[in-house]
């Protein structure tokens, strides 16, 4: 088990003819599946925080709920290598409006493990 703290920024798009820009500050709770001591595990992980969504220069903050699954390799107890796909869900409501947002992600993370 560990516990993550996380930045993403989902970078800057356009939603209906408006400049969009999403991030979000997030922690989760990661469960983990070694395989032995080959340095392969499986994790899974859970988690809770909040995506800054600004649509054409107006900031407003929602809460977000995060999940994902990965595979990671270490090679020795402090580096790692890893693959990774995570789903984030948050309701938007900045332009008057309520929209289910869903972003997805794919990563492959080279990582210091302290």
């Amino acid at each position: 088990m560990a516990v993550e703290a996380r930045y993403n920024d989902f970078g800057t798009f356009t939603l209906e003819g408006f400049g969009v820009d999403v991030s979000s500050l997030s922690i989760h709770a990661v469960g983990i599946i070694p395989f032995g001591n080959s340095g392969w595990e499986l994790f899974g992980q859970l988690g809770l925080g909040t995506v800054d969504f600004e649509l054409d220069g107006v900031s407003e903050d929602e809460n977000v709920g995060s999940a994902g699954l990965g595979v990671r390799y270490s090679w020795s107890s402090n580096f790692a290598v890893a693959a990774q796909l995570d789903a984030y869900a948050y309701e938007d409501t900045s332009s008057g409006a309520s929209y289910d947002v869903g972003v997805t992600s794919t990563m492959i993370s080279f990582q210091y493990i302290f």
